[in-house]
């Protein structure tokens, strides 16, 4: 997910995903960004806009994840991390693309 999306993340997310992942694009800090499109196709990859959700969505989320049947790798950083978080996701990039 790329919260920011201030052009550079954006296409930071792309090449940071793994074969056949996607990217959900949620924030709008800049209207364009260039993104490889060679990775786009190589890794089969799909990229999708949101407006965020609504009340009814974070109901039904949450019941997937009270009932078990949804249980998603949560990782949680602070502003003061996200220079070496983002430096984490791009060295475990590679590995995940094979």
């Amino acid at each position: 997910m790329d919260y920011a999306g201030f052009g550079t993340t954006t296409a930071q997310a792309v090449e940071t995903l793994g074969r056949s992942g996607t990217l959900v694009q949620v924030g709008l800090g800049r209207t364009d960004s260039t993104v490889n499109t060679f990775t786009i196709v190589m890794k089969q990859l799909q990229i999708l806009g949101s407006l965020s959700g609504t009340k009814q969505d974070l109901a039904e989320l949450y019941e997937l994840m009270r009932g078990g049947r949804l249980n998603p790798p949560i990782n949680r950083i602070t502003p003061e991390s996200i220079p070496e978080d983002w430096t984490g996701c791009a060295r475990a990039a590679p590995q995940a693309a094979s």
